[in-house]
């Protein structure tokens, strides 16, 4: 049972940390366009939502592999995870972004970037939906995370570390002798996953201990988000990383204070709301400047129905698109592991193919 209720935790953390980042790109966007400077300060820490989605996917990745044995298994299931929401989602910011007031230009060379995530230089900047750098990381992390199951969970450690010396060893050499170096092999988010294997492997402490981190954790996230304006993205892990970590951690107990009810669906649909968005800001410029929405209702109204806008559009696309697919993916994998002799399959008792839904749907399907 215990499991079941860190899972809700986790759920609404990743539904809050999607709608945050949300929050994070349509305020910005307004203040270009007049908001009150108050709205800049609200999401001005926005952005530390990714760091946060980090962390969960560290936590997520240890707590449901203990039994898995193929590394092959576990990066297909983890690819068609990311690319068969991400295309249909990419196309669908194309459509938006040719709707706005003033149509938004389209460089090749970000989209392919955006589409197949594939950088050295995992950067906003550089991809044409602005959201996919972080998936880059996210990819990496994957095969990262590939090769621990290739050589023993047991072996993590040394893994971690040799990331550990190869982050810190670019960033010394950088320094010292003045060279550029790709954000893979300096950018410290990385850390982040690390954070979540390990509050993984924690959570089974002592009831104190669990509590002891869960109050360290909401300090050092007060303190990230009071501290957060003038923080450089790459040392956040320090506050939001090891914050969530011991959130997470502690998670049982904030079950048994907290029943989040319906909120646990907002985690179901967080890859969507993180995903989509960007694409519902370019459809707010449309009513924005069209229907002038901001100044006749106001901006706190216009924010409250982009968030609705967001969840909303999100569920559909929960439901018809990105569940139906990932279901789709899952049988091909099915057919293409079944074996090939049928006295094969009699010797070993046991069906073809992996089940489309492996431990709870909340963790398998994140």
């Amino acid at each position: 049972m215990e499991r079941a209720k860190t899972i809700q935790s986790i759920q609404f953390l990743r539904g809050f940390a999607a709608l945050w980042v949300a929050w994070f790109h349509i305020v910005w966007w307004l203040k270009g366009n007049g908001a009150p400077e108050f709205l800049g300060n609200l999401a001005s820490v926005g952005w530390v939502g990714v760091n946060i989605f980090f962390v969960i996917s560290g936590y997520i990745m240890w707590s449901t592999t203990s039994d898995e044995t193929s590394a092959g298994r576990f990066f297909y299931k983890r690819l068609t995870r990311i690319y068969t929401s991400l295309w249909p989602a990419l196309l669908i910011f194309l459509v938006a972004g040719a709707l706005k007031p003033q149509p938004a230009d389209v460089d090749m060379d970000a989209l392919i970037r955006s589409a197949t995530l594939l950088t050295l230089e995992p950067t906003a900047e550089l991809n044409h939906l602005y959201v996919t750098w972080t998936l880059t990381y996210e990819l990496y992390f994957y095969l990262v995370f590939a090769a621990i199951l290739a050589i023993g969970r047991r072996h993590a450690v040394i893994v971690l570390a040799v990331t550990v010396v190869v982050i810190e060893g670019t960033n010394f050499l950088s320094d010292v002798f003045k060279f550029d170096a790709s954000p893979i092999f300096t950018d410290r988010s990385p850390y982040n996953f690390a954070i979540g294997c390990l509050a993984a492997a924690a959570v089974n402490l002592s009831r104190t201990a669990r509590a002891g981190g869960l109050a360290a954790g909401l300090g050092l996230l007060c303190a990230g988000t009071y501290f957060g304006g003038w923080m450089e993205r790459y040392d956040a892990f320090l506050f939001f990383g090891v914050g969530t970590g011991l959130v997470l951690m502690a998670s049982p107990l904030i079950d048994e204070l907290i029943d989040f009810g319906p909120l646990t669906r907002l985690g179901d649909w967080s890859y969507a709301m993180y995903l989509l968005h960007p694409s519902v800001i370019y459809l707010s410029e449309i009513g924005a400047f069209r229907w002038n929405l901001t100044q006749e209702y106001g901006y706190i109204p216009f924010l409250l129905l982009y968030s609705i806008a967001v969840v909303g559009l999100s569920a559909v696309y929960y439901a018809m698109v990105e569940q139906p697919l990932l279901r789709q993916s899952r049988r091909l994998y099915g057919l293409l592991a079944r074996p090939r002799s049928t006295n094969a399959l009699k010797c070993a008792g046991t069906p073809p193919g992996l089940p489309i839904d492996q431990g709870t749907r909340s963790l398998s399907d994140t």
